[in-house]
């Protein structure tokens, strides 16, 4: 919240600007003109925009996870004795000469035998990382090695 003030108070003070906005993995280019007499159609503008932002981001992490399984073939590493963790499937996606590399993890549900799916994207070498740690412990080779990574496409579950 302190951003949004932060931008909305930028925004209507400099006469002519550029600005980023980033909602979450969308950036935005705004360039905004001043005009004395449209302050309050600029500031509903950006108030409009970032709200959009906002709808954005609660589907996109879905869209996201459809686009890596759509364009790649996962690792599958499966956890009979987690409590917690039932799969995590590894995905290397390729777009413009750069890979990018994502973890499905599948937490289990409570009295269910599904799960809730999270996406996040990690570094090269987590994927031999956690293949050489899950056997042993599931739980702590998430903590190490994917969960580092939670705020790299902010989708992943809140555990506090």
């Amino acid at each position: 919240m302190r951003m949004l003030k932060r931008y909305l108070k930028e925004l209507t003070q400099l006469p002519t600007m550029r600005k980023n906005i980033r909602c979450s993995h969308i950036y935005l280019r705004i360039c905004i003109f001043y005009k004395p007499k449209k302050t309050m159609k600029r500031k509903l503008f950006i108030m409009l925009l970032l709200i959009q932002c906002s709808i954005v981001n609660s589907q996109s992490c879905e869209k996201i996870m459809e686009f890596v399984k759509s364009k790649s073939y996962g690792t599958s590493y499966t956890s009979y004795d987690s409590d917690a963790i039932s799969k995590v499937t590894f995905y290397s996606v390729s777009e413009n000469y750069k890979t990018l590399y994502f973890a499905i993890v599948c937490f289990k549900k409570k009295y269910s035998y599904g799960c809730n799916e999270y996406i996040y994207q990690v570094s090269s070498n987590t994927k031999l990382n956690y293949s050489l740690n899950y056997l042993n412990s599931a739980g702590k080779a998430f903590w190490k090695y994917i969960h580092p990574h939670r705020k790299n496409l902010n989708c992943s579950p809140n555990f506090n």
